[in-house]
This record gives structure tokens, C-alpha cells and sequence, in this order.
């Protein structure tokens, strides 16, 4: 997605990155997207937990016309994905100081 400046890919990759972030969100919540992909909102209302602003920021994308944009939101909501992880990390003696997203990435 970074590289990418038709606006169709675009919007091809942002949906992507947001299934991948609701995947996230579902699994942070012990269950799974029960509703498919093209219905991500209401896979969001199903769950106990979620980012606050991320429907908001996530339709906001939605509606966007242009690339910069639609790059634009789906970087605030992959943050917002990445505090709310960040609130729910448990610390041990053993773990390390700050946790380590790369496997996420991966994912």
C-alpha cells in the first residue's frame, strides 16, 4: 500500500489492513469475524472491546476520494490498534520492556 497510487489498489489494500486489524481486535476479544469481510462494522459492534474512534475513522476512509487520504487513515487506525494492544499488555518479570509488534507485522 505504501507504494501504491491508484486509488483502486488503494482502496484494495486498506480493506485488507482493516481485516487485518479487525482480525486483531477480534482475537484481543476471544472470538473471530462471525460476519465475513464485507461486513466490518457490524463484526465490530459484536465485540466487548474495540478501539473507540475506529468505526468512525474506519468510515471516514470509506467515503475518502483520494490516495493521500485513504493512506492517511488507515495509518490512525493501525495506531489506533497498536495503543489499544498496548493497554492490554501484560508485563511479567520476564518479558521484555516494550513489546515486540514485529510478528504482527508479519501476520
Amino acid at each position: 500500500m505504501l507504494f501504491e497510487e491508484s486509488l483502486c489498489k488503494i482502496r484494495k489494500a486498506a480493506g485488507g489492513v482493516c481485516c487485518y486489524l479487525m482480525h486483531t481486535i477480534a482475537m484481543v476479544n476471544g472470538t473471530y469475524l462471525k460476519s465475513g469481510y464485507m461486513h466490518l462494522t457490524e463484526n465490530l459492534h459484536m465485540m466487548k472491546e474495540y478501539p473507540c474512534e475506529f468505526e468512525k475513522v474506519f468510515t471516514e476512509m470509506l467515503s475518502e476520494n483520494h490516495v493521500g487520504a485513504i493512506k492517511g487513515k488507515v495509518y490512525e487506525l493501525i495506531r489506533m490498534t497498536r495503543d489499544f494492544l498496548m493497554k492490554r499488555v501484560i508485563k511479567d518479570e520476564g518479558s521484555p520492556s516494550e513489546p515486540n509488534f514485529e510478528d504482527l507485522a508479519m501476520w
